[in-house]
Protein backbone atom coordinates (compact mmCIF):
# COMPACT_ATOMS: atom_id res chain seq x y z
CA UNK A 1 0.00 0.00 0.00
CA UNK A 2 1.66 3.12 -1.36
CA UNK A 3 1.88 6.12 1.17
CA UNK A 4 -1.27 8.47 -0.38
CA UNK A 5 -3.44 4.69 0.00
CA UNK A 6 -2.53 4.95 3.57
CA UNK A 7 -3.57 8.77 4.17
CA UNK A 8 -6.95 8.19 3.15
CA UNK A 9 -7.36 5.01 4.71
CA UNK A 10 -6.66 7.06 7.85
CA UNK A 11 -8.60 9.67 6.98
CA UNK A 12 -11.33 7.49 6.12
CA UNK A 13 -11.26 5.87 9.64
CA UNK A 14 -10.53 8.83 11.62
CA UNK A 15 -13.81 10.45 10.08
CA UNK A 16 -15.48 7.37 10.97
CA UNK A 17 -14.39 7.37 13.97
CA UNK A 18 -15.40 10.87 14.23
CA UNK A 19 -19.10 10.07 12.96
CA UNK A 20 -19.39 7.67 15.10
CA UNK A 21 -18.31 9.43 18.51
CA UNK A 22 -20.59 12.32 17.52
CA UNK A 23 -23.30 10.37 16.91
CA UNK A 24 -22.70 8.43 20.54
CA UNK A 25 -22.51 11.44 22.32
CA UNK A 26 -26.04 12.79 20.88
CA UNK A 27 -27.92 9.79 21.79
CA UNK A 28 -26.11 9.79 25.08
CA UNK A 29 -27.45 13.63 25.21
CA UNK A 30 -30.58 12.86 23.93
CA UNK A 31 -31.31 9.41 26.21
CA UNK A 32 -30.14 11.46 29.55
CA UNK A 33 -32.59 15.04 28.46
CA UNK A 34 -35.39 12.47 28.18
CA UNK A 35 -35.14 10.83 31.39
CA UNK A 36 -34.22 14.14 33.09
CA UNK A 37 -37.78 15.48 31.70
CA UNK A 38 -39.33 12.48 32.44
CA UNK A 39 -37.69 12.50 36.28
CA UNK A 40 -38.63 16.42 36.19
CA UNK A 41 -42.68 15.55 34.91
CA UNK A 42 -42.51 12.51 37.56
CA UNK A 43 -41.34 14.82 40.84
CA UNK A 44 -44.28 17.81 39.34
CA UNK A 45 -47.04 15.10 39.17
CA UNK A 46 -46.53 14.02 42.57
CA UNK A 47 -46.44 17.70 43.81
CA UNK A 48 -50.28 17.72 41.42
CA UNK A 49 -51.27 14.75 43.39
CA UNK A 50 -50.95 16.35 46.69
CA UNK A 51 -52.40 19.57 45.69
CA UNK A 52 -55.34 17.64 43.85
CA UNK A 53 -55.78 15.58 47.35
CA UNK A 54 -55.67 18.85 49.15
CA UNK A 55 -58.07 20.42 47.29
CA UNK A 56 -60.29 17.43 47.21
CA UNK A 57 -60.71 17.13 51.16
CA UNK A 58 -61.24 20.44 51.76
CA UNK A 59 -64.24 21.00 49.03
CA UNK A 60 -65.76 17.33 50.48
CA UNK A 61 -65.09 18.62 53.92
CA UNK A 62 -66.33 22.16 53.36
CA UNK A 63 -69.63 20.98 51.07
CA UNK A 64 -69.98 18.40 54.30
CA UNK A 65 -70.23 21.11 56.50
CA UNK A 66 -72.69 23.43 54.53
CA UNK A 67 -75.23 20.26 54.04
CA UNK A 68 -74.90 19.64 57.78
CA UNK A 69 -75.74 23.12 58.74
CA UNK A 70 -78.26 23.50 56.26
CA UNK A 71 -79.79 19.95 57.76
CA UNK A 72 -79.74 21.11 61.19
CA UNK A 73 -81.42 24.92 60.37
CA UNK A 74 -84.25 22.85 58.77
CA UNK A 75 -84.48 20.68 61.51
CA UNK A 76 -84.50 23.76 64.00
CA UNK A 77 -86.94 25.59 61.74
CA UNK A 78 -89.23 22.39 61.48
CA UNK A 79 -88.98 22.03 65.76
CA UNK A 80 -90.30 25.30 65.70
CA UNK A 81 -93.22 24.92 63.32
CA UNK A 82 -94.37 21.76 65.20
CA UNK A 83 -93.51 23.41 68.73
CA UNK A 84 -96.51 26.61 67.21
CA UNK A 85 -98.83 23.97 66.03
CA UNK A 86 -98.28 22.08 69.29
CA UNK A 87 -98.99 25.76 71.40
CA UNK A 88 -102.02 27.02 68.99
CA UNK A 89 -103.47 23.29 69.53
CA UNK A 90 -103.80 22.60 65.41
CA UNK A 91 -101.36 19.86 65.69
CA UNK A 92 -102.51 18.02 62.65
CA UNK A 93 -102.87 21.35 60.22
CA UNK A 94 -99.54 20.41 58.54
CA UNK A 95 -101.36 17.80 56.22
CA UNK A 96 -103.02 21.37 55.20
CA UNK A 97 -100.02 23.37 55.26
CA UNK A 98 -97.08 23.90 52.53
CA UNK A 99 -94.15 22.87 55.13
CA UNK A 100 -90.98 23.54 54.07
CA UNK A 101 -89.47 20.08 52.54
CA UNK A 102 -85.47 18.96 53.28
CA UNK A 103 -83.91 19.99 49.79
CA UNK A 104 -82.08 16.80 48.13
CA UNK A 105 -79.83 18.36 45.97
CA UNK A 106 -77.21 19.42 48.36
CA UNK A 107 -76.60 16.21 48.98
CA UNK A 108 -76.66 15.26 45.40
CA UNK A 109 -73.91 17.57 44.65
CA UNK A 110 -72.17 16.27 47.84
CA UNK A 111 -72.03 12.94 46.00
CA UNK A 112 -71.06 14.29 42.34
CA UNK A 113 -68.47 16.40 44.21
CA UNK A 114 -66.93 12.89 45.96
CA UNK A 115 -67.29 10.98 42.43
CA UNK A 116 -65.57 13.60 40.10
CA UNK A 117 -63.31 14.69 43.26
CA UNK A 118 -62.48 10.73 43.10
CA UNK A 119 -62.14 10.19 39.80
CA UNK A 120 -59.31 13.16 39.59
CA UNK A 121 -57.37 12.06 41.77
CA UNK A 122 -57.06 8.58 40.42
CA UNK A 123 -56.61 9.92 37.06
CA UNK A 124 -53.48 11.81 38.60
CA UNK A 125 -52.06 9.21 39.95
CA UNK A 126 -52.61 7.14 36.70
CA UNK A 127 -50.46 9.77 35.04
CA UNK A 128 -47.97 9.44 37.34
CA UNK A 129 -47.93 5.78 37.32
CA UNK A 130 -47.60 5.99 33.53
CA UNK A 131 -44.70 8.51 33.87
CA UNK A 132 -43.16 6.22 35.94
CA UNK A 133 -43.39 3.17 33.76
CA UNK A 134 -41.85 5.19 31.17
CA UNK A 135 -39.03 6.11 33.11
CA UNK A 136 -38.26 2.80 34.50
CA UNK A 137 -38.14 1.46 30.68
CA UNK A 138 -35.23 3.33 29.98
CA UNK A 139 -33.30 1.64 32.63
CA UNK A 140 -34.17 -1.28 31.03
CA UNK A 141 -34.25 -1.46 27.31
CA UNK A 142 -31.50 -1.24 24.48
CA UNK A 143 -30.05 1.08 23.67
CA UNK A 144 -31.45 3.91 26.07
CA UNK A 145 -29.94 1.54 28.95
CA UNK A 146 -26.77 2.05 28.00
CA UNK A 147 -26.40 5.60 28.57
CA UNK A 148 -28.52 6.05 31.42
CA UNK A 149 -27.56 6.17 34.76
CA UNK A 150 -28.93 6.47 38.22
CA UNK A 151 -32.42 4.91 39.40
CA UNK A 152 -35.75 4.86 38.21
CA UNK A 153 -38.41 6.57 39.79
CA UNK A 154 -40.24 5.08 42.04
CA UNK A 155 -44.75 5.36 42.33
CA UNK A 156 -46.38 3.75 45.06
CA UNK A 157 -50.23 4.42 44.37
CA UNK A 158 -51.90 6.47 47.71
CA UNK A 159 -55.04 4.31 48.38
CA UNK A 160 -56.89 3.25 51.77
CA UNK A 161 -55.70 0.49 54.42
CA UNK A 162 -58.64 -1.61 53.55
CA UNK A 163 -57.45 -1.67 49.50
CA UNK A 164 -53.58 -2.71 50.74
CA UNK A 165 -55.31 -5.42 52.94
CA UNK A 166 -57.37 -6.83 49.58
CA UNK A 167 -54.34 -6.74 47.57
CA UNK A 168 -52.03 -8.31 50.24
CA UNK A 169 -54.64 -11.25 50.85
CA UNK A 170 -55.96 -11.09 47.33
CA UNK A 171 -59.42 -11.43 48.84
CA UNK A 172 -62.61 -8.73 48.68
CA UNK A 173 -65.20 -10.35 50.24
CA UNK A 174 -66.11 -7.47 52.58
CA UNK A 175 -69.43 -5.87 50.32
CA UNK A 176 -71.94 -4.49 52.41
CA UNK A 177 -71.53 -0.73 52.61
CA UNK A 178 -73.78 -0.59 55.48
CA UNK A 179 -72.70 -2.89 57.84
CA UNK A 180 -71.78 -2.12 61.38
CA UNK A 181 -68.64 -2.62 63.24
Amino acid sequence: MNEKAKKKMYVFVGVGVAITAFILFMMDMSYDNTEQRLRTSFEDQGRKIEANMDTMWKTISQQTQIAGKYADDFKAIFKDIAAGRAQSGKMMTWIKEQNPNLDSDIYKKVMNTVESARMNFERQQRIASEIAKEHKNMFVTKPAKWFVSGEPVQFEVISSTRTKEVMKTRKDDDVDLFKKP
